[in-house]
């Protein structure tokens, strides 16, 4: 329950709670036809009780209620894109369900979510630029607004695989939002975060408050490959919150953020 009583909170964003109430089924299914490729989340196959689809944003009572929602409940209804990359090959990667996890939290609440699969991508070099898992990876780069990486720990530090993934990008992502998760079979360390985060910097892209690490990732998560109900699994939900809040901001000042707004007088 406090899971979800974190989650049931007021926000005073100017155009972000029209987002929160006014998603539309209709083009949820447009979005799982469209692009089941990347994922999508089809709530039917969900039980009721499934913990993310209890999530849900608080509704506006007549104690909170006041002219600045009622004008931004109006105004047009933008999902946040938000692209979810993930930093192992490995077959039942734990850092592959939590990117999984991630991006049903993400969907349920209102993005339009899509998954990077690295597999067969080469490594960085200008003569595979028009390899199609490049041009493939260029595309959704180039589609997000936002972007979260999720790293298993390597040799103290994040994964060669999303490391990869990151050196093709053509240009700096400047303006996107980023957040960070990271898995590890030991002990708590912020090794893959501080990397991943030195990254994010150099890229000039806007950074989420929080991130989210899980030492001893195998105890958190069950067969099927689902995070189990504990402190990680509500600060998953936290980074996840904060994340689509953040790309809901910056996209409604998306130029604003993505090019540069100041020049010399002559």
């Amino acid at each position: 329950m406090e899971c979800h009583r974190r989650i049931l909170m007021s926000v005073s964003f100017t155009n972000c709670y029209s987002v929160f109430l006014n998603r539309k089924c209709s083009r949820r299914r447009q979005c799982c036809s469209s692009k089941s490729k990347y994922y999508c989340c089809n709530w039917k196959d969900y039980q009721p009780d499934d913990w993310i689809a209890r999530l849900h944003w608080k509704e506006v009572t007549n104690n909170n209620k006041n002219n600045h929602y009622e004008e931004s409940r109006q105004e047009p209804v933008i999902s946040p894109r938000i692209l979810i990359l993930y930093g192992s090959l490995r077959q039942g990667s734990l850092s592959k369900a939590l990117a999984y996890e991630a991006a049903r939290i993400l969907y349920k609440l209102g993005a339009d979510v899509r998954i990077y699969h690295p597999q067969s991508l080469p490594v960085q070099d200008p003569q595979y630029e028009t390899h199609p898992k490049v041009q493939e990876f260029i595309q959704l780069y180039n589609w997000s607004q936002g972007q979260l990486w999720c790293s298993p720990v390597h040799h103290g530090s994040m994964s060669s695989v999303l490391k990869n993934q990151l050196d093709w990008y053509t240009f700096p992502p400047s303006g996107r939002t980023v957040a960070f998760c990271q898995v590890q079979g030991g002990q708590l360390s912020g090794a893959a975060v501080h990397h991943m985060f030195t990254i994010a910097l150099s890229l000039n892209m806007i950074i989420a408050p929080c991130y989210l690490i899980v030492p001893e990732t195998f105890r958190e998560f069950s067969s099927e490959g689902r995070m189990k109900a504990g402190p990680y699994r509500e600060k998953l939900v936290q980074v996840m919150e904060a994340l689509y809040k953040l790309t809901c901001i910056t996209n409604q000042q998306s130029p604003f953020f993505m090019e540069s707004q100041l020049e010399y007088l002559t």
